[in-house]
């Protein structure tokens, strides 16, 4: 698959995130098959075009993501019961993402040429479906990328507020975000001192998702654009 051509960003639909549907992901519930249809997830929005259609083979899929075809089937089969996919009234190998096209519906702005290196999605590579630990990190950088201040390019979430929209245990969220900062998928800016966490974690962080509008951050964002946190 390194002869595909990606965009710098792609457009996700996000209202089933906004509606909290991330809480659907759970480890006890689904283990590997909720990982898997997040990783999946990924590597289908990147290859869509206007419609929100994309064609991915399951050599593809084993090409970009480290997993086989029966937990990538798996993953398809959670995505479609969730109805965050269409896949097979499309054909083959074919998929669309739900609500795409539709007037009014709203959509995170996720990166996808930066996220390659030799045809790879590099930041999943080491992710093995055996540790919960990596489904809260795929449900945190979706969470991110839907909250997301355009302006400011950044997500300010308290852990408080992230367990709330996204259903990852406060204690289990540090180590899910250390897991996307070491595979360099996300960072975490410093704050102000009015803003820094508390033990309680009541007050937020500032997330940025990589390779999204790296030329907007603290330096470049005009006085007076600073947002509150959530």
């Amino acid at each position: 698959m390194t002869g595909h051509s990606f965009q710098p960003f792609i457009r996700l639909p996000n209202e089933w995130i906004e509606k909290k549907g991330l809480h659907v992901f759970n480890w006890k519930v689904g283990r590997a098959s909720h990982t898997a249809a997040l990783m999946v997830l990924l590597a289908i929005a990147h290859r869509t075009n206007d419609e929100g259609i994309a064609k991915v083979t399951y050599q593809e899929f084993e090409a970009v993501l480290p997993m086989r075809r029966a937990k990538i089937s798996e993953g398809i089969k959670v995505l479609v019961q969730l109805g965050i996919i269409r896949h097979k009234p499309l054909g083959q190998s074919t998929f669309q993402l739900v609500d795409f096209a539709e007037a009014g519906k709203t959509w995170a702005k996720l990166p996808a040429k930066g996220l390659y290196t030799n045809g790879v999605i590099w930041g999943l590579k080491d992710f093995r479906l055996r540790k919960a630990v990596e489904l809260h990190a795929l449900k945190i950088y979706f969470l991110l990328a839907s909250r997301r201040n355009t302006q400011t390019n950044e997500t300010r979430l308290s852990y408080k507020k992230i367990e709330e929209w996204c259903g990852v245990p406060t204690g289990h969220i540090k180590a899910a975000t250390s897991l996307l900062i070491e595979n360099r998928l996300n960072s975490v800016d410093s704050v102000t001192d009015w803003e820094k966490q508390d033990p309680m974690h009541s007050h937020p962080n500032s997330y940025r998702i990589a390779h999204v509008d790296s030329y907007r951050h603290k330096g470049t964002q005009p006085v007076g654009q600073e947002t509150q946190p959530e």
